[in-house]
């Protein structure tokens, strides 16, 4: 997951040194993904979970049925540009985090929205796992 947070960050630079000043557009690309490969990797344990508990089916339903949704937004909204279609699918990705949590997390293991969002955005613990490697 850091590295989606350091592409976002550095995205300027990663694009003039991956392809150089002349695709300086590309940034809004790279930031965009970048957000949405960070959305999609929170939701990545949730496989070893679903396997765990035996409730694949539960999976498979939301697979189902994001599988029938991210296209369709992105079919839709490409008709009006490749800016336009890449923030629908951000925005897709961002509106899905809830009834994920609804959908497969609450209802595997009871836990909260809250509970669950302050175990992602725990900076408190990330700043102190990031010390005690550069003291090693």
């Amino acid at each position: 997951m850091p590295i989606y947070i350091v592409m976002f960050l550095f995205a300027e630079a990663i694009v003039k040194i991956m392809y150089g000043v002349g695709y300086a557009n590309g940034v809004y690309f790279v930031k965009a993904l970048s957000v949405i490969a960070l959305i999609r990797a929170f939701g990545n344990p949730i496989g070893s979970l679903v396997v765990a508990t035996g409730k694949t089916k539960i999976e498979f339903r939301w697979n189902l049925f994001v599988t029938l949704l991210v296209p369709t937004m992105l079919l839709l909204s490409s008709n009006f540009g490749i800016h336009i279609a890449v923030f629908c699918l951000l925005v897709t990705r961002l509106m899905l985090f809830v009834p994920s949590w609804r959908f497969l997390v609450y209802k595997l293991t009871g836990i909260k929205l809250v509970e669950l969002l302050q175990t992602i955005f725990n900076i408190k613990d990330y700043l102190n796992n990031i010390r005690e490697l550069r003291k090693n």
